[in-house]
């Protein structure tokens, strides 16, 4: 059997952050395992009380990288900017977003960024506007 993981950084509703390796990533469960980078240990992190899951290419990023919001991904139907209640914003593309949800995902509009792709929270945001939805998704 062949193990799934992804490098993640945990960022809680209270300001903390954990990063490490998922071996369960987030598949429609209320909580998920997180082998912590720093002590390799495994923790359960409750969903609900995340910001939000940063899937990432690596736990450094570039600081000094300014991500390009113009690109268009595959069949990502709508352009989000997203204010959490922490004052961050991100833009971002989703597919199927509602605010009626417990969570959604949020997908860098820059393939080049060094987020992959986020499990937002809905109790986190502050306000989340729709820039750009196809006819199909706003009928959705």
């Amino acid at each position: 059997m062949t193990e799934i993981s992804a490098k993640i950084v945990v960022h809680f509703l209270d300001g903390r952050l954990l990063k490490g390796i998922s071996e369960d990533p987030f598949s429609g469960g209320e909580t998920f395992h997180l082998k912590e980078l720093v002590t390799n240990e495994s923790v359960a992190v409750e969903i609900a009380e995340l910001k939000g899951v940063f899937f990432v290419k690596s736990y450094q990023g570039d600081p000094s990288y300014q991500e390009s919001y113009d690109e268009e991904v595959g069949d990502l139907d709508t352009k989000l900017s997203v204010r959490f209640r922490d004052g961050e914003t991100i833009i971002g593309l989703s597919k199927g977003y509602s605010p009626d949800r417990t969570h959604f995902w949020l997908y860098p509009a820059d393939p080049q960024a060094n987020t992959e792709g986020i499990l937002v929270n809905t109790l986190a945001t502050e306000a989340v506007k729709v820039i750009r939805a196809t006819d199909e998704s706003a009928t959705s």
